[in-house]
């Protein structure tokens, strides 16, 4: 059964009352949030009840789910590959070194190239248009009054977006009877082992999926159009840290 008293809008992040939201295995859950959250379904059921035939048939074919063993590549491919570009994580490693030395204020943009041409970059081509996307998209998502994104916020690397699918993918192969709701749970939380590491807080790991999406999608090019379709995660990320909204990650602690 459905727990309708949370908001009814995009970002409601709708819970199965069947399962309590305060135990170890829905805290791991909340880690698919945004990906089950986009699918219609209770976030905590690891059942999968809700998901349609309609669904079902949608994520088989665009992940090309027909056995177990496809399931537990692609859970594998995104917890380990994580969809990364190791050119892009060099550069944002650079400038978390910068902002961690400078008390957490990350460079400006003209900061940031100059220290990739002081480490044997060129600061243009490829890498100017990495650094003016990354610059455009946070200005898109940040202000100073957001729990999530705050305009500070400096973000490390683009896994979340591919962490957050590998958490969901399971229990959607719960719904497309391919493995037990024991079986997801254990691959759920072998992705959060790596999520928690790599991670220190909810607002951390959704920045990092909001802008992993955007940079994902646009292919690292700085357009309007995917930062609409990036800002739906925003927003919705935003609802689950707010405790006046039913938020699951403003109650749900991060460490488990």
């Amino acid at each position: 059964m459905l727990n309708t008293s949370l908001p009814s809008d995009d970002c409601a992040h709708h819970t199965h009352i069947d399962f309590p939201i305060g135990t170890r295995d829905a805290n791991l859950l909340a880690l698919g949030l945004q990906q089950l959250s986009r699918s219609a379904q209770p976030w905590n059921d690891p059942t999968a009840a809700a998901m349609s035939e309609e669904q079902a048939t949608a994520i088989r074919e665009w992940w090309g789910f027909h056995s177990r063993a496809d399931l537990a590549q692609v859970v594998t491919w995104l917890s380990t590959q994580r969809r990364r570009r190791e050119h892009w994580q060099q550069l944002l490693a650079l400038r978390d070194r910068a902002a961690r030395a400078n008390g957490g204020q990350r460079p400006c943009t003209a900061e940031w190239l100059s220290l990739i041409a002081q480490s044997g970059g060129t600061g243009l081509g490829d890498e100017l248009d990495f650094v003016r996307s990354v610059a455009y998209f946070e200005r898109s998502f940040g202000h100073a009054d957001s729990v999530l994104y705050p305009t500070q916020a400096t973000v490390t690397s683009f896994d979340g977006y591919a962490l957050g699918q590998a958490a969901a993918i399971p229990i959607w192969g719960v719904g497309l009877g391919l493995i037990s709701p024991d079986e997801a749970l254990e691959l759920v939380e072998q992705v959060n082992e790596i999520a928690r590491t790599e991670f220190g807080s909810w607002q951390q790991f959704g920045c990092s999926y909001a802008l992993g999406r955007a940079m994902h999608w646009s292919d690292g090019a700085a357009a309007a159009h995917h930062v609409h379709f990036a800002a739906e995660a925003v927003s919705s990320m935003e609802s689950a840290l707010d405790p006046a909204r039913g938020g699951p990650w403003a109650t749900l602690p991060w460490w488990v």
